[in-house]
């Protein structure tokens, strides 16, 4: 096959593909979404017209700024509550009336708007996972690196480690880039779950991962960046982990999400990621941990510093706050 990419920034910014600062610019066609004064994300062109429209019990449910080009929630509807209702009742009419494109990928999941400074889970309500990029809303995934260390002898005898990777085949039938490949187990999270427990479910559910290894999965920190495409505006989270397996351990399709797992060389893995049949976001976690185990460095990547910027975006939405004070990090 063919290269897509012909350099590894390329293929990472194929992901990271438009500048947050851009998002805010006058001269833009979207518009900042605010809920309480609270920046919580970017309106796509594409969703703005069907919202200037909307009204509930003939009241506007968004007030649109066109100076400044904000949009918030009207005034009067202010609970959680209400919010929650009226949000619900509306995508699920857009996608009855096939408003949005975004909607046909319907997950029957919802994802938090963070950024409530007044609630206990800093969450001003829940919405529908399909609807997020036609808000631009911040969403949360977990992705998992399944691999293997395998003894072998140098040349001069002394003991290396090869590193190979678990790679998951996206079901042909997936609504999102079917027949992609993905990390070993990948996954959104949730309305009231964290990023381990997602971990753990997510390996059962998808590769038939017991959780006497998944627990093990070492957190290995997150990748943040921005992607533009034609449904909207996507700023992504995924906390990334590392999870060695013991190399008589075969992962197994058990949901239907994967169509099969491959057991490949890093060499491997980095042609088939210039080929581009990585889903992109995936592809980044792939890189993050090329770098992070010293595969790829400063001496054999002349846009390293470049790739790090990109996989490390600092995002200016708001995100979860851990509230565990038995278990919290604290620094002497």
């Amino acid at each position: 096959m063919p290269k897509k990419f012909n350099s590894l920034l390329e293929a990472v910014r194929n992901c990271d593909n438009i500048d947050q600062q851009s998002l805010f610019s006058s001269q833009t066609d979207q518009y900042s979404f605010y809920i309480d004064s609270v920046l919580v994300g970017v309106l796509s062109k594409h969703a703005v017209p069907a919202l200037q429209e909307y009204t509930v019990e003939n009241q506007k449910l968004f007030f649109f700024d066109e100076q400044e080009k904000k949009a918030s929630i009207g005034s009067w509807c202010l609970t959680r509550a209400q919010r929650q209702e009226c949000f619900a009742v509306m995508l699920e009419m857009f996608r009855v009336e096939q408003v949005w494109p975004c909607l046909k990928n319907w997950r029957t999941e919802q994802y938090p708007i963070y950024g409530n400074k007044n609630s206990s889970d800093g969450v001003f309500f829940t919405i529908e996972r399909a609807a997020a990029e036609a808000f631009g809303i911040r969403t949360f995934g977990v992705h998992v690196n399944g691999f293997v260390k395998l003894s072998c002898q140098s040349n001069e005898g002394s003991k290396a480690k090869t590193i190979k990777m678990w790679i998951a085949k996206r079901s042909l039938f997936k609504g999102t880039f079917p027949g992609m490949l993905d990390q070993v187990v990948a996954g959104g999270i949730s309305a009231g779950e964290g990023p381990l427990s997602s971990v753990i479910r997510e390996c059962e559910e998808e590769a038939g991962i017991p959780k006497q290894f998944s627990e093990r999965a070492v957190p290995a920190g997150a990748i943040q960046y921005i992607t533009h495409n034609a449904h909207g505006i996507q700023p992504e989270t995924q906390y990334v982990y590392d999870l060695e397996l013991p190399s008589s351990f075969q992962p197994k399709a058990v949901d239907g999400e994967v169509d099969c797992f491959m057991l490949l060389e890093i060499d491997k893995v980095l042609e088939k990621l210039f080929e581009g049949v990585f889903k992109p976001n995936c592809l980044c976690v792939i890189v993050d941990f090329l770098i992070r185990h010293g595969i790829i460095t400063p001496e054999n990547e002349p846009d390293y510093l470049y790739i790090i910027d990109s996989l490390h975006r600092t995002l200016v939405f708001p995100g979860p706050k851990s509230h565990l004070p038995s278990t919290s990090f604290n620094h002497k």
